[in-house]
């Protein structure tokens, strides 16, 4: 099983705009990213769940993106699905915040932030969201 903790302040792009990963309470759309057509617009599987403390890193790039996830959580890199505890400075990453706009981004920082509740989200047709800009596996 897949975890992608995330900090309940992560923002996720949904068809009310952005709204933080912890004030989702009905199953809206939000974007995934789909290896063929670019971005795709899906119904999420869920409403995201709180899970049990654990330790949350911030992740940032050079173009000054940040998210803040669970070391077991995963991104696409440039090599494909990677756990934030697999990635170092100077690994590449994809992102996205428009559905035209997939690009790949420099690993500048990893970082203890807290231990928090994080939360976790389900996807079932691609199997990924978007999430503060990066391309996050789903549960």
């Amino acid at each position: 099983m897949v975890s992608n903790y995330l900090a309940e302040e992560t923002l996720i792009t949904t068809s009310n705009g952005l709204e933080t990963i912890g004030s989702v309470r009905e199953k809206l759309y939000c974007y995934a990213y789909d290896c063929i057509g670019g971005i795709a617009k899906i119904r999420i599987a869920d409403i995201p769940s709180k899970n049990s403390i654990s330790d949350l890193y911030e992740l940032s790039t050079e173009s000054g993106n940040y998210i803040l996830m669970s070391m077991d959580s995963q991104l696409m890199s440039i090599n494909g699905w990677r756990k934030l505890s697999d990635l170092s400075i100077g690994d590449i990453v994809l992102c996205a915040f428009e559905p035209d706009d997939i690009y790949a981004d420099t690993i500048s920082n990893i970082s203890f932030v807290r231990h928090d509740a994080p939360y976790s989200m389900s996807e079932t047709k691609y199997g990924n969201f978007l999430a503060q800009g990066f391309i996050i596996r789903a549960k």
